[in-house]
């Protein structure tokens, strides 16, 4: 590419230890409409303009912009979507695993994005509710919290609320223990990205949205989540046992990162009995585990019977006199409504009721891994 705008194409067949080696053809030179920046060592930005027959278009790159992406393509850690399908929590796997697999239907593609980036948004303010818990049983605070309360509805835009005013507005980024990489969420590039996608989807479930690039924000999404998870497993403990001659109590937990059945399990020790097939994050170095319960809850509806686990579901709004609650199961389009007078779910729609009015104090669980497959 010559500063006066000639581009000289080369194809190469075989390309040999050194450029003598090369087997190549030399293509015919063309002009290629675009200006030169050579001249401009000392900017820290370019704007390009596309001129068209009927439409027009402008772009803008900052220097940081492109130091960041340079960052990112020489950090192992820093993985591609389809590479983290497998990886990342169920609830958030399995939206992302159905925007992988669409390619053609523009409309559809938009709204598994959109349930993908929600559920990202959800598991992570879940989980940042469990920190936040653990963050003041630790320093005993005593003062009152209502921060599910303080949730709305499970949706983009009041989930990027709350988890703005959490670790911007209370500071929370420099007290997170486990949760601290969600504190990148709100630092420039990566921020700018994930806001614009939560503007977009609000247009979009009002059809005002234009088209967007969807892709690479759900990638930083994706890769903070990763971060996240990768050392805190999402699952439940199930096979649980009394030992015969003593207090303790064995089982498994399962993994339930990516799509079911779920094969991968720690065998594990615990002083007490929690309950099985509820939902908890493990933390195999730390030795313990958090409840998610009453956000997330697994259950065996006896219409759709799945595995021996049952849906998981998670908790989407409560109804405005605060009598019953709503949960989406992953991967259905329906509902799971949650009141006293279920038969079955009667006593997690007042444990519901009660977070709602204050968040309660977090029980740890206390987990010896006895072997790890």
């Amino acid at each position: 590419m010559r500063e006066d705008g000639t581009a000289i194409p080369k194809f190469i067949y075989h390309q040999g230890r050194t450029d003598a080696d090369d087997v190549f053809t030399q293509g015919k030179p063309f002009a290629l409409d675009m200006t030169c920046g050579a001249s401009s060592p000392n900017a820290k930005a370019y704007i390009g303009f596309d001129f068209g027959t009927s439409n027009s278009s402008v772009s803008f790159v900052e220097s940081r912009s492109v130091r960041e992406y340079k960052k990112r393509l020489g950090d192992s850690s820093w993985k591609e979507l389809h590479e983290l399908a497998y990886e990342l929590p169920y609830p958030i796997a399995d939206p992302l695993l159905s925007y992988l697999a669409e390619t053609t239907n523009n409309e559809r593609i938009i709204k598994s994005g959109r349930q993908t980036f929600e559920a990202m948004l959800t598991l992570s303010y879940f989980a940042a509710l469990a920190d936040y818990r653990w963050h003041r049983l630790k320093n005993q605070r005593r003062d009152k919290s209502k921060m599910f309360g303080s949730l709305s509805q499970r949706s983009a835009g009041p989930l990027w609320g709350m988890l703005r005013q959490l670790y911007v507005q209370q500071n929370f980024r420099n007290k997170a223990t486990f949760t601290a990489p969600l504190a990148e969420c709100f630092d420039g590039e990566v921020y700018n990205s994930l806001d614009a996608l939560v503007n977009f989807v609000a247009s979009e479930k009002h059809d005002k949205s234009e088209s967007a690039d969807l892709h690479r924000p759900l990638r930083i999404a994706a890769n903070l989540c990763n971060r996240l998870f990768s050392k805190v497993c999402f699952g439940f403990f199930q096979n649980l046992r009394t030992d015969k001659f003593g207090k303790g109590v064995t089982g498994h937990f399962r993994v339930a990162h990516g799509q079911p059945p779920f094969i991968r399990d720690y065998c594990v020790k615990l002083a007490t009995l929690p309950p099985e097939i509820m939902p908890y994050l493990f933390f195999p170095e730390s030795s313990l585990a958090l409840p998610l319960s009453p956000m997330v809850l697994w259950w065996q509806d006896a219409k759709a019977h799945m595995y021996d686990h049952g849906r998981c579901y998670l908790f989407d709004f409560a109804a405005k006199d605060g009598k019953s609650f709503s949960f989406k199961p992953v991967g259905l389009a329906d509902q799971l409504t949650v009141t006293e007078d279920h038969a079955e779910l009667g006593a997690l729609a007042k444990q519901l009721k009660d977070e709602r009015t204050e968040d309660s104090q977090i029980e740890i669980i206390q987990v010896n891994l006895i072997d790890k497959k």
